[in-house]
């Protein structure tokens, strides 16, 4: 059984497969219950509820704190985001949509300069953040709620001034802006690249393992932090960060250098490019020392010869007999 404490908010959970791990559960509860008393510190009984996530509890066991038994619900907010049951966030994702399209008509409507430019820049300040927040835990991965999610930024840009007839990726391009799709996924990479590498308190083994200790590949051409994706019998754990599983190894040599040029200016909470560089293959960073240094002395030479013809041409010019 693990708790986690957050300012004032307690969260126990466990694996549930026998009684005897409902029995461990409600001891946990009695226990949170006894120091509550002790301290004085009452829980409030009605802000609590239970929650079972995956294939529905078969051992119907209702938990108690105290005396007074827990509601059992299909999801519940948690730090601000809507947690289903089954992890598809559909009700997250119906909240905030509906937020940020009622912000975003707003701003139209506001807002007396409709000069494109401002407009843009306002989407970016108050409505791009609610899209945008703690998206590495609720990221879609089915379409339809993809295209819910990405409606918002092209319904917005496609009612900026001149910007009706146009498509959406010119839109895009006119304006400077990447799909939030792709900001997901670059986020997405981050946060991956920060629990492989011990930037964030995270356990890699609880979310990653690296192919190459895996037993299935014993070579990984290319970089040796290739993520293998492991067998989800359910959907709750399947879709979660699976483009990042599938595409972190293929796109790690690459990431490094546009997600450190890039994401500085769209992501500030980024590492420095420094930290990308001093990661990257060996045999890679020996190549471009070989070039560089091959550049510097071709240049070298040309400025030699440069130098030796001028000279030569004063001392010519110095020696030339004088005209009678």
């Amino acid at each position: 059984m693990t708790c986690q404490l957050f300012a004032d908010d307690v969260k126990l959970y466990t694996v549930i497969k026998t009684r005897t791990d409902c029995t461990s559960l409600q001891k946990g509860l009695d226990k949170v219950y006894d120091w509550s008393v002790a301290h004085q510190l009452p829980i409030s009984i009605r802000k609590c509820s239970c929650i079972v996530l995956g294939n529905v509890d078969t051992l119907n066991t209702v938990y108690n704190i105290g005396k007074q038994p827990i509601d059992r619900v299909s999801e519940v907010r948690d730090l601000g985001i809507i947690v289903d049951s089954s992890l598809k966030f559909t009700s997250h994702i119906n909240s905030i949509v509906a937020k940020a399209n009622g912000r975003a008509a707003l701003i139209r409507k506001c807002f007396v300069s409709q000069n494109p430019d401002v407009m843009v820049r306002a989407f970016k300040v108050f409505v791009r953040p609610m899209l945008e927040y703690a998206v590495s835990v609720w990221s879609p991965c089915y379409n339809y709620a993809i295209d819910k999610v990405e409606s918002v930024q092209r319904k917005f840009t496609k009612r900026l001034r001149g910007c009706k007839n146009m498509d959406y990726s010119a839109r895009l391009d006119r304006f400077q802006l990447q799909s939030l799709e792709r900001r997901r996924f670059i986020a997405d990479l981050v946060l991956t690249y920060r629990i492989i590498f011990g930037l964030i308190d995270l356990n890699m083994s609880d979310y990653f393992t690296l192919q190459s200790s895996s037993g299935y590949s014993t070579t990984t051409r290319g970089n040796p932090y290739k993520l293998f994706v492991n067998h989800c019998r359910i959907n709750v754990r399947k879709h979660f960060l699976v483009s990042v599983l599938s595409k972190f190894g293929t796109v790690y040599r690459r990431a490094l250098f546009v997600l450190s040029h890039y994401c500085r200016s769209e992501i500030p909470w980024v590492m420095p490019t420094w930290a990308y560089i001093r990661n990257t293959n060996r045999c890679f960073s020996i190549l471009s020392l070989y070039l560089v240094l091959k550049l510097l002395l071709i240049l070298c030479v040309v400025v030699f010869f440069i130098h030796v013809s001028a000279t030569m041409w004063h001392v010519s010019g110095a020696t030339r007999p004088l005209p009678r």
